[in-house]
């Protein structure tokens, strides 16, 4: 409707509880919204002529209907119990009883709750009864958890089943990976984490280990494993030795009485043969059994994945402004594999690696005490250089990240824009645009690789070194008698695996710093502001407002109250009426005098300077915008039931697909 500049927008109030469809139309006749029509064809709808002082109520003719007060409650992890309420609709005669039961969600029952269940009964005229959920609180991160609670088993009362269940949000208090940088994370500063890189990496491990399912475990099993490898490669060593030096040591007759079959040196050597064989078999099975078994990666990754991705659709505009959706791409396909490979699993490896080190060692202090010297210069070194290099290529990595977003970005932008691009005939200019990203990209991916050549050096030059130091110095002692031939021989092959296993801690000491880049960019995602706590605040305020009024509610007459509303950038100021449930209602004003907003506001979608909107939590508000919204490539069936296919009762709500089509006389075979 439109006339002298005014314009209408269409506000329908529909009661949650309605035995079947009917037919109502309230209409305000001026912008005041004094007078109103009500129609109705059903008589358990009785009809009233005022909006003001009377109201529909609703009484279906099986009993009355017991719902949840909301669909949806709130409460803080902190808090001991969530207070959750039924409420009962109709002529509140009698009395009628049901079951609760509470179920697990994404929140698991005696970590996030405790499991509870029971009968609640209502009396003849209350309308409200409440029960509690204890919940459970620790110092671990979660993103917002939830558990449902199902109604069943009436008595004497129906049970409407599009309220049957209700979600209880669980809204966490604590930061990933943990709160002990809590100023830092809070300031939302990339750089300013980098300062405690590897401290919050070592809480990031932490987490995973206690809080991840099944890690704790399996991390203690991994470590212990690994100490079955260092055992045999310690026992190699000394077999090493003992062939050169007693079964291939014909020279000497005393090595006789040393074999392991005495007198017998061929057998000797068999069963040295089969002494290095057959543990490797023990180490295959081992193997087999921590990647069948033990495999952690996939559990820590979709830990991950799916927080962030449940973190995601709860952020606040301002939040999900500065997490551009190619971030979010890169942090849950790359950033988050990195982080787990370089900041959690290579501690398996490097744990590896010390083991055999310490082997090393003890070989070395039994046999030559000052060929030793090298265990302790390669740590001194790698520390030193280390934390040299350390913000070096943390600014590099930085570097190569932002290209990596901003190609990605420039190819999401394109696609958006495609039309725009084509109509004004700009596809070179696109084209020119990408190349110079992909240019600025590789300039930085050079950087880091340039960078990494130099580090990969550091390690064989030391072991280059060591090596010929020990030859030069140490032949002379085989010629003097006081070193054997094996050892000798033993000690340079040592030498050189010590190398390798000092160049495999370097490595893995170089992922741990990269790991730090990843886990900052995902500590940021995980501690912005989500819009529960607005939420939660809206809903008690509303439940206040249904708990303060003077009598038993009857919750198919509670109106929709506008008191003092004040709508930011709007000339709308100090609004207050009503809007009776069961009805159709326009609103009429001029252009931007703040009809889209009084929508918006409703379903709390804009701020207010003033007032409040308030609404009984039972009501379902649902804001329709002006341009469609559909699953693409979701189909006609996908978008009607938010499934494949009508005959999936596991994903999506079939029935209502087929509500929508008989609705639509399209639902003939």
């Amino acid at each position: 409707m439109a006339g002298s500049g005014a314009s209408a927008t269409l506000l329908p109030f529909i009661s949650g509880n309605r035995a079947q469809d009917q037919q109502r139309l309230v209409q305000f006749a001026g912008p005041a919204g004094r007078q109103l029509q009500l129609q109705t064809n059903n008589g358990d709808y009785q009809q009233y002529a005022s909006a003001r002082s009377s109201r529909p109520t609703f009484a279906a003719k099986d009993g009355d209907v017991v719902q949840f007060l909301s669909k949806t409650f709130y409460v803080k992890e902190t808090e001991e119990f969530s207070i959750i309420r039924v409420i009962r609709i109709g002529d509140l005669r009698g009395s009628c009883s049901v079951t609760w039961q509470t179920q697990d969600g994404s929140a698991v029952a005696g970590h996030k709750y405790v499991e509870g269940g029971g009968r609640i009964t209502f009396g003849p005229g209350e309308s409200i009864r409440t029960f509690q959920v204890e919940i459970l609180n620790d110092d671990a991160f979660d993103t917002t958890l939830e558990f449902d609670v199902q109604l069943d088993e009436p008595e004497n009362c129906l049970i409407d089943p599009r309220c049957a269940k209700c979600v209880v949000m669980i809204v966490d208090d604590d930061l990933f990976p943990s709160n002990d940088h809590q100023e830092v994370i809070e300031d939302h500063d990339e750089e300013a984490l980098y300062e405690v890189g590897f401290s919050l990496l070592k809480s990031f491990m932490g987490f995973c280990f206690h809080h991840v399912p099944e890690i704790w475990w399996k991390t203690i099993l991994v470590l212990l494993l690994a100490n079955l490898g260092n055992l045999y490669y310690l026992a190699t060593i000394f077999l090493r030795v003992y062939l050169v030096d007693t079964v291939l040591n014909t020279e000497d007759p005393s090595t006789s009485e040393r074999l392991w079959v005495p007198g017998d040196r061929d057998a000797t050597a068999v069963a040295l043969g089969l002494a290095w064989i057959l543990p490797n078999f023990l180490l295959l099975g081992t193997d087999y059994f921590e990647m069948a078994v033990l495999e952690m990666g996939f559990n820590i990754r979709y830990h991950l994945r799916v927080n962030l991705f449940r973190k995601y659709l709860r952020y606040t505009p301002e939040s999900r402004a500065k997490v551009p959706i190619q971030d979010l791409k890169i942090s849950i396909m790359e950033d988050i594999p990195d982080l787990v490979s370089d900041g959690y699993l290579i501690i398996f490896e490097l744990w590896a690696m010390l083991g055999k080190i310490v082997m090393v060692g003890i070989f070395m202090l039994r046999k030559h005490p000052r060929s030793a010297v090298p265990l302790f210069v390669y740590p001194i070194l790698i520390s030193v250089y280390l934390a040299v290099t350390y913000r070096r290529r943390l600014a590099l990595m930085a570097k190569e990240g932002e290209g990596q977003s901003a190609t990605i970005g420039t190819l999401m932008h394109v696609n958006n824009a495609q039309k725009l691009i084509g109509c004004y005939n700009k596809r070179s200019y696109v084209v020119r645009r990408f190349e110079e990203s992909l240019r600025n990209q590789r300039k930085w991916v050079m950087d880091l690789k340039f960078f990494d050549f130099w580090n990969a050096q550091l390690i064989p030059w030391i072991t280059l070194l060591a090596i010929g130091t020990y030859i030069g110095l140490s032949s002379r002692l085989v010629l003097g008698g006081t070193t054997s031939l094996g050892s000798f021989l033993a000690t340079i092959n040592v030498y050189k695996d010590l190398g390798d296993r000092f160049s495999t801690i370097l490595e893995g000491l170089e992922c741990l710093s990269k790991a730090i880049s990843p886990l900052a960019a995902l500590t940021t995602q995980f501690n912005l502001p989500i819009d529960i706590p607005e939420r939660s605040e809206a809903h008690k305020m509303r439940e206040e407002f249904v708990l303060g009024l003077s009598t038993a509610p009857m919750f198919d007459s509670i109106p929709i109250v506008f008191k003092d509303i004040s709508i930011e950038h709007s000339n709308l100021s100090n609004l207050s009426t009503q809007a009776p449930q069961g009805s159709i209602i326009q609103i009429l004003g001029p252009h931007d005098s703040g009809k889209g907003s009084i929508l918006k506001k409703v379903g709390d979608l804009v701020t207010t300077s003033g007032g409040r909107v308030l609404i009984s939590p039972h009501l379902m508000v649902l804001q329709v915008p002006h341009e469609p919204l559909f699953i693409e490539n979701g189909g006609l069936l996908g978008n009607l039931s938010l499934a494949k296919h009508l005959e999936s009762s596991d994903i999506g709500d079939p029935a209502r697909g087929r509500r929508i089509l008989r609705r639509l006389g399209l639902d003939k075979d």
